[in-house]
């Protein structure tokens, strides 16, 4: 598979949000977001959240590359609206709100990449890692 630059990949994941009809502007406290999350889930820095997480996560083998296509049955009922963290090769985090539904569409229209979906109150994470695994992680902390 060929290697996309970071560039090339904004504008793919630009054009698999605007397809699913949402925004492709991440929000302004965009730094102070990522933060919070690693806060809430990750121990130090790792390259990639889901190799550090603080409580250990529930795991789903999907072995077929469709983790993706389950969020919505392993998320919590209450699931709407997500921020949505998009790992761009372990170099750069972006970050949207979108409803948890239109994930597996931006998702399938885009070559592969690491990515969170995290509740709007930080108390779950899920995540799918480059095994094609679906990790689900729920934050101690949060009352």
């Amino acid at each position: 598979m060929e290697k996309l630059d970071a560039d090339d990949f904004k504008i793919e994941l630009s054009a698999a949000l605007k397809k699913c009809g949402l925004s492709d502007q991440q929000p302004s406290n965009r730094t102070v977001l990522l933060g919070k999350i690693q806060e809430a889930f990750v121990v130090g820095n790792p390259r990639a959240w889901w190799t550090s997480f603080k409580a250990k996560p529930s795991v789903l083998q999907c072995e077929d590359d469709s983790a993706y296509l389950r969020l919505v049955e392993v998320a919590p009922p209450s699931a709407r609206n997500v921020w949505f963290v998009v790992d761009e090769s372990n170099e750069e985090k972006f970050i949207f709100d979108v409803p948890i539904h239109a994930i597996a569409e931006i998702v399938k229209e885009c070559r592969y990449f690491e990515y969170y979906v995290v509740s709007p109150d930080f108390s779950w994470l899920l995540a799918e890692n480059d095994h094609g695994d679906l990790l689900f992680v729920t934050n101690a902390g949060h009352q």
